[in-house]
């Protein structure tokens, strides 16, 4: 069954109108990144953008750009081109 919220992909707008955009690691991960409906951020104080502990999730950014590792949480996919760096 499909979460109601759950999206293939997500992008947020950063400063100065850079988008990130972010995707479950495999198609096969069904409602793991899920797109909540305001109505829900606001009564229940969650973020509108959920991404479920335990799952992979790729990234985009425009050329350029990098993400800054602090943590094992994020590392370098086998599949991206997408700069690392700590």
């Amino acid at each position: 069954m499909t979460h109601p919220c759950s999206v293939p992909s997500v992008e947020i707008t950063l400063k100065d109108g850079i988008i990130l955009k972010i995707f479950a690691e495999k198609e096969v991960e069904q409602d793991t990144l899920l797109r909540l409906e305001q109505k829900e951020v606001l009564d229940y104080g969650e973020e509108p953008i959920q991404l479920l502990e335990g799952f992979g999730y790729e990234f985009d950014l425009p050329n350029g750009f990098e993400i800054r590792v602090d943590s094992a949480i994020i590392k370098p996919s086998m599949s991206s081109s997408q700069k690392l760096y700590q």
